[in-house]
Formats: C-alpha cells, structure tokens, sequence
C-alpha cells in the first residue's frame, strides 16, 4: 500500500469483504477495489485475511473473487485461537505484519480492547447501518471505550449439552433428545447428581475434564473473574466460590475423566466411553464430529445434543473480524 489514499481504499475494501465473507458474498457494484478513495476498480489488489479454527469461508473467498475480479484473496487459517491470539500481539508489539482483516476470538477480546487503537472504527465505514444484524451484547462487545466499533462479530456461542446415548443407555438413564433436556434440567448441583449417580452405577467419569465445565460456570455468572469496570473481582467472590466447590467437590468425587483439552487421547474417549457428556456451544459440534471420527468411530458411536444446559442461558465463544488501521 503506497500511500494513505490507497490504505484508505483497501480499508473500505476489507470492510466490504467482511460484510461479503461474513453474509455470504456481496455484490461488485460496492466500492470494492477503493474506487472511491483510491484506485480504479480495474485495479489489481491482494486482500489479506487471517483467521483460525474453522471459519468456513474458502467457498466464500471465492465466491467474492468472483464478484470482483480485480481482488485476490490471500487467506492464512491459524489452528487454533490460542496460537492466532500469540500470532497477533507479536504483530502488534511489531508494529507491522497484519493481514487486512484480521480474526479475534472472544477470549482475548479484553487484551485487544487494551490496543484497540491499532484498529480501524468500522463505524466509518456504515456499520451502524447494520447494528441490527446483531444482538446488542455482540455488537457492544465489539465497541471499545471509546465508542468506536472494531469488531464485525461473525457468531457466538450459545451452548447445550452434548452425551452420549449409548453410555446413558447403559446406566439405565433416557437417551432420547426430549428426555435428556428433561433429565438434566436444572441448575449446576443438578446436573453433578446426576453425574454422581451415572458415576455410581458404572464407574465411569461424567464429564471430559474440569477446565471446559468450569469455564462454562463462569461465563454465566453476570461479573465472573472482572466486574463490569474491568476491576479484578476473585477475592470475596461469592458466586464464584460456590460454583468452584461444586465442580471441585463433583471432581473428587470421580466425576471428571481428566482428559487433555482439544486432544481427548486423539478422539478415542469419545469413542471407547470415557466420559458421558461434554458442553457444547454450537461451534463445538464440528470438534465432537471431529474427534469421533479421529477415534475411529461414527454415528453409531452414539453422541448426540440435548438443548438444555445446567444453571439456564450460557454462551462460550465467538468471534469477530477486525480491520487493521495500516
């Protein structure tokens, strides 16, 4: 990018790409390829994206293309949001080195909000004509201090409860998917007595491992580890301290397999009956789907979705994109 009018250009290019990566395309007649703020749209410009995990857009990428065809899209996937998170900051403490649009994934949002600056406001660039495409929490999350949007928020994370039919079948528990949400409805001692039982009955663990249940408790608390002003809010944490001894006392109790996160022994304790249920915001189902086939197994492995979750309403993820000021 030679000069601030052509930077300025590719910006309005990126926001437009986002809006046509996120909503399925948009069409050329946009000012895709900065024909208002620099730059013919005849011009030849390569658009840059980063994203991680599984965003699904290589069809997308294409389909854009296709609609202008003076833009190459260079896409580079991180595997996951952990390494996209070292990823960005290295950049940012460089100075240099993002792509056009960069993903960021909900649990370092706060970090970003830190440096927000390095991103531009989208609100230059109409998408408050959008805002109601979002829920507002999703939209706010993505506006900084000082009210400037730098988010394009993708999706979010609302979660059930993923288990196993056939494990639940073998404790003499219902496996259907009416029947479960009914079983575990409840709140968070509900659902561990549940587990105490299913654990009694076949000596088995309940759960994966403590850190994904444990995150999912927090998330539904209305202050967790911060409160709304971004002061640490651990010390006198009431909410906080019984949900802990809840899942402690539920661990100890053998209720936890104590698996590996994103590993799960390469998919076979889904598949060999390790653990009975696993929490599951909607992106999670590509990584159950994901490591029962690595571990060998298939639909008639028997895990399925139950939509209820312990304690009410939760979300765990998210993401959105960002476009960097240069």
């Amino acid at each position: 990018m030679k000069n601030h009018a052509l930077r300025r250009g590719t910006k309005a290019l990126a926001l437009v790409s986002v809006a046509g990566i996120a909503l399925a395309g948009c069409a050329a007649s946009n000012n895709g390829g900065g024909s208002s703020d620099g730059g013919s749209a005849d011009e030849k410009i390569t658009l840059t994206v980063t994203t991680f995990g599984t965003f699904g857009y290589d069809d997308l990428y294409k389909e854009y293309e296709a609609a202008n065809p003076n833009v190459k899209i260079e896409a580079t996937n991180i595997d996951t949001g952990g390494n996209a998170r070292t990823d960005a900051f290295t950049k940012i403490a460089a100075g240099s080195g993002l792509s056009d649009i960069v993903a960021i994934e909900e649990g370092w949002l706060g970090a970003i909000m830190e440096v927000s600056d390095v991103f531009a406001d989208l609100r230059d660039y109409g998408i408050e004509d959008r805002k109601g495409d979002w829920v507002d929490w999703k939209y706010d999350q993505g506006t900084d201090a000082e009210g400037r949007v730098i988010g394009y928020g993708t999706d979010i994370g609302p979660s059930g409860i993923c288990y196993n039919g056939a494990a639940f079948e073998a404790a003499g528990l219902p496996s259907d998917r009416e029947s479960v949400a009914e079983l575990l409805n409840g709140d968070w001692a509900h659902y561990f007595e549940v587990g105490a039982d299913y654990t009694a009955k076949t000596g088995k663990a309940w759960y994966d491992h403590s850190g994904f249940v444990w995150n999912s408790m927090v998330n539904q608390l209305d202050e967790g580890y911060y409160t709304a002003d971004g002061e640490l809010n651990v010390e006198g944490n009431a909410a906080l301290k019984e949900r802990f001894e809840l899942l402690g006392a539920a661990t100890e109790g053998g209720q936890s397999a104590a698996q590996s996160a994103w590993d799960w022994n390469g998919g076979k304790s889904f598949v060999d009956g390790t653990f009975a249920t696993f929490v599951c915001p909607g992106w999670m189902l590509g990584v159950v789907e994901g490591q029962v086939e690595a571990g060998g197994g298939d639909a008639s492995t028997g895990w399925d979705f139950a939509d209820v979750f312990p304690g009410g309403a939760a979300n765990w993820g998210g993401a959105w994109l960002s476009i960097p000021e240069s």
